[in-house]
């Protein structure tokens, strides 16, 4: 049974479905969630002057639907250990084991995409079936392991950034596209797309590219040819979809008609390309280069939700953050026992991550990996306190994952 109770005669243990005020003026991460601390009692306390809360009978089924909400003001999320450390030992043993498995898939397609652009760059022909096969690998992989996959997305290399890039925009559309529970067809549009969508960047010279000051005028008006470029080489594939044509071409316009190269308002963009540009967003700001530095996957996030108003499609922009989680892939995170790790695998119970720095800041060695679930410090559980800045303690996530390269290196803990 739902009731609405004043928040002083609230107690611990209540189940809070609803509140009096916007989900998001307030720090709670979750829409729904049991009263399990002194602290988040206080919380409501502050920003709300009631609640509806849920019979506590019906919490456990509440809890089951409740899904994270887009807050960037981290309070602690509570996750309590539900097996012994020896069983989560041999589940990290398998997901490690996955990993190792997909980073091969994944090589295999950096070299695919690495030899496309260099055939566009030439003017040779290029073999579009294999890109086909990519995105089925990926997409069956996900199945398996979106996780994985998410990972290696982190692995980013500023000095071969449109391989990389192409591949990580790839990924992200097929698990992005799953999430909204797109049909196949989409998905390979999708996917093809995201693989694809920068080609047309091959006919400018490198050296505009890289280039680590400002562009004049001229060489940013180059730079705007290359979806056109990309649509005339996919468009002229006949094995190749219209959809995937229409990706390279549309992921540069922007709802407020202030992207290019058309110009193009909200009635004339489509869901696939709008889904495409999210995703080139996100890695390209995510990604260090030689005119900036990469920022956290949490600090994109939030720069996207709160900045990117009449760029993008709010609807999309809210499921993508929902998609990778409050918490995303490459995040380095403080917990409260005070050790540092970096986050390798999410959902939306509980956080696969290695443990860098101890609560002293010494670096462990070899690296631990452990699963938030499961672990436990002198029999409380232990939680995530905060996300920090991604040069924290002078640590770079993606320069720590490329380090263990293979994961033979992780440990589980």
């Amino acid at each position: 049974m739902r009731q609405k109770v004043y928040v002083n005669d609230l107690h611990l243990g209540m189940y809070v479905d609803e509140l009096d005020r916007p989900w998001l003026e307030t720090p709670f991460l979750f829409q729904g969630f049991p009263i399990r601390d002194q602290q988040e009692l206080e919380q409501l306390q502050e920003y709300c002057e009631f609640v509806y809360i849920l019979d506590e009978c019906n919490e456990k089924i509440a809890a089951k639907k409740a899904k994270p909400s887009h807050r960037f003001n981290t309070h602690q999320l509570n996750l309590h250990p539900s097996s012994t450390n020896e069983q989560g030992g041999h589940d990290e043993h398998l997901k490690l084991k996955e990993l190792r498995g997909i980073k091969k898939t994944y090589n295999q397609s950096h070299d695919y995409i690495a030899g496309v652009l260099e055939d566009v760059q030439f003017g040779r022909t290029f073999n579009i079936e294999t890109g086909k096969q990519v995105v089925e690998h990926f997409t069956h992989s996900i199945i398996r392991e979106e996780n994985a996959l998410l990972l290696l997305t982190q692995l980013k290399d500023h000095d071969e950034y449109t391989v990389r890039h192409s591949l990580n925009v790839c990924i992200m559309s097929i698990i992005f596209g799953k999430h909204l529970e797109l049909k196949d067809s989409e998905l390979r549009v999708l996917g093809q797309g995201g693989l694809l969508h920068d080609i047309g960047k091959m006919k400018i010279p490198a050296a505009i590219l890289n280039k680590p000051g400002r562009l004049t005028r001229g060489e940013f008006e180059l730079v705007k040819r290359h979806p056109v470029d990309g649509y005339r080489l996919l468009s002229n594939r006949l094995e190749i979809s219209p959809g995937v044509a229409e990706i390279a071409l549309m992921h540069h316009e922007r709802l407020d008609g202030s992207g290019y190269p058309r110009g193009l308002t909200e009635d004339q963009l489509k869901t696939l390309p709008m889904m495409v540009a999210i995703i080139d967003v996100y890695d390209a700001i995510t990604t260090r280069r030689a005119y900036h530095d990469g920022i956290s996957p949490h600090e994109a996030l939030r720069l996207m939700y709160e900045n990117e108003i009449g760029a993008f499609r709010r609807d999309l922009i809210d499921k993508f953050i929902h998609c990778l989680s409050i918490f995303p892939i490459g995040s380095i995170v403080e917990l409260d026992n005070g050790e540092i790790g970096i986050v390798m695998s999410v959902n939306h119970s509980h956080h696969l991550f290695p443990v860098v720095l101890d609560r002293d800041k010494q670096p462990y060695t070899p690296r631990k990996v452990c699963n938030l679930k499961l672990l436990a410090d002198n029999g409380k559980p232990v939680r995530i306190k905060r996300i920090l800045e991604s040069n924290a303690y002078n640590l770079n996530a993606s320069d720590i994952l490329r380090e263990e390269n293979d994961f033979e290196a992780l440990q589980p803990l």
